[in-house]
């Protein structure tokens, strides 16, 4: 039984590393500085404003990016780990679980958690692998996944 969940943990850890690679090298593909044809993704009319602030966006998100390609493999706590000590603190499940960088610059490990029939967020220090307080959800609160 260990040996599976680890292998399951190994499995999930390299999985989610996957994506989060691809999607990377996808945005920063996606976001080579060229606007999207029509100047906007909804077909409406482009303008000035408009333009500017989404290659203001653009800019901010591929800054991001870069960031976090750099830290991530500085982490001292790997996903697995991570994903570990969240389940076993809330004795919950995790649902998705990811490197991120906050505004102020700081890699954090989010994680969505469904624990008592409900969902949260659980965060965990990628220096000290210890998992914060579970945030549960406020009821009829939208979750843009």
């Amino acid at each position: 039984m260990v040996r599976a969940t680890k292998w399951s943990l190994g499995l999930a850890s390299v999985v989610v590393l996957g994506l989060l690679s691809a999607g990377a090298s996808q945005l920063t593909a996606q976001e080579g500085g060229k606007p999207p044809a029509g100047g906007r993704q909804d077909g409406g009319r482009p303008d000035a404003g408009g333009r500017a602030a989404g290659q203001d966006r653009a800019k901010a998100r591929q800054e991001r990016q870069t960031k976090l390609k750099q830290m991530v493999p500085t982490a001292k706590t790997s996903l697995t780990a991570a994903l570990a000590t969240v389940e076993t603190a809330t004795k919950g499940k995790v649902v998705s679980i990811s490197y991120q960088v906050t505004r102020e610059g700081k890699l954090t490990i989010e994680s969505r958690v469904l624990a008592n029939d409900k969902f949260g967020e659980v965060v965990v220090d990628p220096d000290t692998g210890k998992a914060g307080e579970l945030k549960a959800d406020e009821e009829g609160a939208p979750r843009g996944e």
